[in-house]
């Protein structure tokens, strides 16, 4: 596996952008899709975790992805 300096710096800066995104959703949103996303937890254990409904849980799990879509496009409101 051989990894050019550029592609790391290309990696660093891809992925700066995204945490970027992820901290301009709002804090409900942002909970749901770090535990969704990223600790890979169901609908149901984020509802418990979160004390909420699962409906709430995918409001803010699609509302979340949408803004990111949005953000990381370049197409902000």
């Amino acid at each position: 596996d051989h990894v050019t300096p550029f592609f790391k710096l290309v990696e660093t800066e891809r992925n700066t952008l995204i945490y970027r995104c992820i901290n301009q959703l709002s804090e409900s949103q942002k909970a749901v899709f770090q535990l969704r996303e990223i600790e890979g937890m169901s609908y149901k254990e984020i509802a418990q975790v979160l004390d909420i409904s699962e409906d709430l849980v995918k409001v803010n799990l699609f509302r979340a992805r949408n803004k990111l879509k949005e953000l990381l496009s370049g197409k902000q409101e």
